[in-house]
């Protein structure tokens, strides 16, 4: 587990044009936003507060799931999804991952490991996201 104010640092030293902004519609949650023509751009959101490493979904008495707890790599994926962050900076900021999830972590991030897939976020990185 992480806190969310060590993630939203270590989030600005890969990309420092990444703000966070509180939520309006979710009080207990902190946005990831990029400004695109003096317009906030939402990327992702995830709780205050302690983060776990990977996403949860609390269920109620039936086994439905009634909400989503973002983990911090669910949002790093978010990110890498939307060209706001690359692979290789992620790595070296937060490391691999370990344990029963690391095999679905690979699997996600697979897109953007590979060379000869960076294409499906080329557009993002080219367009927006340029420092």
């Amino acid at each position: 587990m992480i806190h969310s104010s060590e993630f939203i640092y270590r989030i600005q030293q890969i990309n420092p044009l990444l703000f966070v902004q509180h939520q309006i519609n979710f009080q207990d949650d902190w946005g990831l936003y990029f400004e695109i023509l003096g317009r906030p751009i939402y990327l992702s959101g995830f709780p205050k507060g302690w983060l776990t490493e990977f996403s949860y979904s609390l269920v109620d008495n039936r086994n439905l799931p009634t909400e989503e707890r973002r983990g911090w790599r669910s949002v790093l994926l978010r990110l890498m999804a939307k060209g706001a962050v690359e692979w290789d900076a992620v790595v070296t900021e937060f490391g691999h991952s370990e344990g029963l999830n690391s095999e679905r972590w690979m699997i996600y991030t697979a897109p953007y490991r590979n060379q000869n897939s960076t294409a499906i976020i080329q557009r993002n990185l080219a367009n927006d996201f340029e420092m």
